[in-house]
Order: structure tokens, then sequence, then C-alpha cells
């Protein structure tokens, strides 16, 4: 056997596992897909609730200014490269802003909750003292200023003029969603997933060609039917689940 055949031989389970990745033509595009899958937000609303309780407006300050570069960088091209690592950041805190929002909400009700009732179950005289105590509150304009701030942070970083916008609150997996295609039915009502047509300017999770049944056939390709349906959709304004684009061509998902 010559040296080049032992070579490619000993390579092969090495070039067999690289993984592989497909690019979307804009850098901002790819790296919103990206921050949508990676950001675990509930961590974010535990962030919220703890890092604003212990550090005066900790959890903000946290959520601005924690990014840290991904892993890996899809483009070869320093422009790109860029583009890229400016639209990932920016998305990143804006969706870490708005997660940790909640936590701090979460906080000022459980605080408004407890201290209620402490007021009405120990706080009486035949009663005492509760049996527990809570650090001294911080009062209402605390939480408005809080949540001031989380708001001109999160429009400091608002999308450049001309930027494409992908939908952060998608909630169907790409993977599933890259394979959806085939009959639907369009209900009021007891729908499998909730879908909003994307207005200019934003970016859909799922470019939809409408067409037969036989043609129903790869993602993306949708056949409206009465009965023996696939799935079915309800179309919505707002809460949900993905959006859509209808196109004549060039139907898919925006995947990596």
């Amino acid at each position: 056997m010559k040296l080049k055949q032992l070579i490619l031989l000993f390579l092969s389970p090495f070039l067999l596992t690289t993984p592989t990745f497909s690019k979307n033509s804009d850098p901002c595009i790819q790296a919103q897909l990206d921050v949508i899958d990676s950001v675990w937000r509930p961590g974010w609303w535990i962030g919220g609730f703890f890092g604003n309780h212990v550090v005066p407006y900790g959890g903000i300050a946290m959520a601005y200014f924690y990014s840290p570069t991904p892993k890996f960088l899809p483009y070869s091209n320093s422009e790109a490269r860029e583009r890229y690592l400016n639209c990932y950041q920016r998305t990143r805190k804006r969706i870490q802003i708005e997660n940790q929002s909640a936590g701090l909400i979460g906080l000022m009700f459980s605080y408004a909750i407890l201290r209620y009732a402490m007021n009405m179950i120990w706080e009486t005289p035949e009663k005492g003292d509760a049996p527990f105590f809570l650090p001294v509150e911080r009062s209402g304009l605390y939480y408005i200023g809080g949540l001031a701030l989380s708001i001109t942070a999160f429009r400091s970083l608002d999308p450049e003029l001309g930027e494409p916008i992908v939908n952060m609150y998608r909630k169907i997996p790409m993977k599933e969603l890259c394979n959806m295609y085939g009959n639907i039915k369009i209900v009021s009502s007891g729908e499998d997933y909730r879908v909003r047509i994307i207005n200019h300017g934003e970016v859909a999770d799922l470019s939809v060609r409408f067409t037969s049944e036989e043609l129903a056939n790869r993602p993306g390709r949708w056949s409206t039917v009465e009965e023996n349906q696939d799935f079915s959709i309800r179309f919505v304004q707002r809460g949900e689940d993905f959006t859509i684009r209808e196109v004549d061509e060039g139907e898919g998902c925006n995947d990596r």
C-alpha cells in the first residue's frame, strides 16, 4: 500500500467526524441565529432576581457588560468576522438585558407579597414578631429606576439602520423547524404551532412556498388541506412559535 493511501486511511476517521457549518450570506443574520440558540434565558431570570438583590442594579450591569466571544467564528474574511462579532455581542446583550428584567420584576413582586404576608399574619400585637426576617426592602423608586435603566440599556443596543432583524422569540428549535413541511391545516384554535407572517425588514425563521400536496415534500414547502394534515397552524400577531415569509422560490429555513 502506498504512503498516500496509508495517510488517507489514518486520517479518514478524523475527516469523517469533522463538523461542517453552512453559513448565511449575511454575517449579522448568522450571528443572531447563533445567539438565539446559545443564551440560556432561565439563567438570566435568576441572575436578574439575585443579582439586583445582592448588588444594586448588579443584574443589569452583568447583562450589559458580559458578552463572551463565541468559540467558533464561521467567517475567514476579516470584515465579515467583524460584522459577525458586532451583531453577536449586541444581540446577546439585548437578550440578556430583557431576561434579567423579568428577574427584577419577579424580585419586586416577591418582596411585595412577602411583606404583605408578614404584615397580615405576624406583625400584630398578639402574635409578636415574625419568626423570620427579610432584609430591609428598597423603595419603589429603586425598581422604577432599574426598569428605566434596563430599557435605556436595551435601546442603546438597537440594530443599526438597515440591519436585518431575526426573530428573537422563536420557540421552535431550528432542527425541528428545518424539517417542517407537508400538509397543513389553518385553524382558529387547538393549533400545533402559532405562526406570524413577518413585516418588512425582518428575517423569517422559515421561508414558505405554498404548493400542491405532491410537491410538499421538502423543508419550507406547505400544502393547505382541510383534513389528514401533518400539522395545524394558527396565524397570530404576537406570541408566535416562529415566523414565516411566503416566497415563490428559495424556500427553507435560516439554518447554520
